[in-house]
């Protein structure tokens, strides 16, 4: 298999993988025909059940066409408020932070979102995605992944990596357009190096610095600075990640 080593070195080929589930971890979320099931504090949605914190994402289908079924819709969030998805959380709505550490093989992870309504100076908000252990209004202390808001970098895709609060943070030259995107970061196997792709185009350089060295999960969350921000500004289609262990379970 053609494998990538990321946007500063040449590919290389790689034995292909075994598909046997000790070798490779894939996790595939379509939200279709998903129901919001409200257990205690959490609210949990799609076949992976995500915690939906503070109810943020409605599966009103608002954003959904022929090519897209199966659609999560973003509420309303004020300045300050955070509609977020998190894979890991405990009982109380808490996100566990020790599921997936990076190094132990390739990951490639994907988004695939819409963006209905830009952000403006108000309503404001900030969208992040990839892989994170935050969830509150504020930035990722450790994580991998893509930001967004008209007054960061001109309003071009920023793509970040964080390791216990210290972040590298690295501008594209890609305008933030409205429709649908989709969203790719692949961390080598050894989790030195990270890319990172909008519909199939590399946002620039890969990251080599600040790589997180705890546990982290995938995430998705558009946060309220100014205003309120309009329902339904950004649509969730599709989640999917694989992992090839570097050494099988």
């Amino acid at each position: 298999v053609l494998t990538s080593n990321g946007a500063a070195a040449l590919p290389t080929w790689q034995g292909a993988s075994s598909p046997s589930p000790n070798a490779t971890i894939t996790l595939v979320d379509d939200f279709i025909g998903t129901n919001q099931t409200t257990i205690g504090a959490l609210v949990l949605m799609g076949s992976l059940s995500w915690c939906n914190i503070v109810g943020g994402w409605l599966t009103d289908g608002s954003a959904a066409d022929s090519a897209h079924p199966g659609v999560l819709g973003c509420g309303a969030p004020g300045a300050g408020v955070v509609n977020q998805l998190f894979l890991g959380f405990d009982s109380a709505g808490a996100i566990i932070t020790n599921l997936w550490y990076l190094g132990g093989g390739q990951i490639t992870l994907n988004w695939v979102f819409k963006i209905t309504t830009l952000s403006v100076a108000s309503p404001r908000y900030i969208l992040r995605m990839g892989m994170g252990i935050t969830g509150t209004a504020a930035d990722q202390v450790d994580g991998v992944y893509f930001e967004y808001s008209d007054n960061i970098n001109s309003g071009n895709w920023n793509y970040k990596t964080a390791k216990a609060s210290t972040r590298t943070t690295n501008n594209s030259s890609t305008a933030v357009t409205t429709g649908w995107h989709n969203a790719q970061l692949v961390v080598n196997a050894a989790a030195s190096s990270i890319s990172f792709t909008m519909d199939g185009v590399s946002l620039g350089t890969a990251i080599t610095t600040n790589i997180p060295i705890v546990g982290i999960v995938p995430f998705f969350q558009i946060q309220g600075v100014a205003g309120t921000v309009a329902g339904n500004s950004i649509g969730v289609d599709l989640f999917y990640a694989t992992q090839t262990l570097t050494t099988p379970r």
